[in-house]
C-alpha cells in the first residue's frame, strides 16, 4: 500500500488505472479524502473517508483497473488494515487544514510509514 500524497500523483493514478481518480483532486487538497495505491492480489485505488456518525475513517470506494470491482478478499484485507489505531490515529492527525496553507506537506517520517511497514506484513491477515 503507497499514499498518494500529491495532487500529480492522484493524477498519474488515474492515467496508469484508467480511471476518474484525477477528479477528485479538490477533496485531496481540502483533505476530506485520503487516497492509497494498493497492489496486493491486484492493483487498486483507494479512497478514504472520515464517517463523522461511527467518528472513524473508512473505505469509500475501491477500484481496479478500468474502474473494475475489486475482489471480495482484496476488499476485506485493505478494510483491516485501514482498521488498524495506527491508520485510523494517522488519517485524523492529517484530516484537518493547516490554519497556514491549505495543502501543508509534512518532510520526513510520519506515522503511515509505520503503518506501511505493518501492512507490509499484510500476509498475516490473509486467510
Amino acid at each position: 500500500m503507497k499514499l498518494i500524497e500529491t495532487s500529480e500523483e492522484l493524477i498519474r493514478e488515474g492515467r496508469r488505472m484508467s480511471h476518474c481518480a484525477a477528479s477528485y483532486v479538490s477533496k485531496q487538497l481540502s483533505k476530506r479524502s485520503f487516497f492509497l495505491h494498493v497492489k496486493l492480489e491486484e492493483p487498486a485505488t483507494v479512497e478514504i473517508v472520515k464517517n463523522k456518525k461511527k467518528r472513524c475513517f473508512v473505505v469509500k470506494q475501491m477500484k481496479g483497473v478500468g474502474n473494475k470491482s475489486v475482489s471480495p478478499r482484496l476488499r476485506k484485507n485493505v478494510k483491516k488494515a485501514i482498521s488498524t489505531f495506527d491508520a485510523q490515529y494517522f488519517f485524523f492527525k492529517n484530516s484537518y487544514k493547516s490554519r497556514k496553507s491549505r495543502a501543508k506537506t509534512q518532510i520526513g517520517p510520519t506515522l503511515f510509514d509505520d503503518f506501511f511497514s505493518f501492512s507490509n506484513s499484510l500476509n498475516d491477515y490473509r486467510a
